[in-house]
């Protein structure tokens, strides 16, 4: 599994990421994500309104809905620093997790220094 915090592979039956040191136990709440976005928000702060994502979070949930009847989806996002990626990951990870708790989806994030690394974000997602 990957640290949610420096996104770098960690064995599952550890406690805390041996790189940050991120409490690995509490870093994973209830949900089917087997991995989550690298940005949660804070504690103690609400979450404020998804502002002009309207578009992008209507097709997510659309590729969610077509991919739990039958037609899987493999769906990139792309975008620079800030421009809410892991927030629509959160707003469509809260559809799946509230309409098919069972439903197992993944989260990685790819890294421009593996550009020429064949197949590394599934050998990511997908190392144990």
């Amino acid at each position: 599994m990957n640290c949610p915090h420096c996104a770098r592979i960690v064995a599952k039956d550890l406690a805390r990421c041996p790189y940050c040191g991120t409490n690995l136990r509490a870093a994973y709440p209830g949900g089917s994500a087997i991995l989550r976005p690298q940005s949660e928000p804070r504690e103690g702060y609400p979450e404020t309104p998804l502002a002009d994502h309207d578009h992008a979070l209507r097709r997510l949930r659309a590729a969610w809905r077509n991919a739990h009847v039958g037609y899987g989806q493999l769906v990139s996002l792309v975008g620079e620093n800030g421009s809410g990626r892991s927030r629509l990951i959160r707003e469509v990870g809260g559809t799946i997790d509230e309409e098919a708790p069972q439903a197992r989806w993944l989260v990685g994030q790819a890294f421009s220094h593996a550009t020429y690394l064949s197949f590394h974000l599934l050998v990511d997602l997908l190392a144990p």
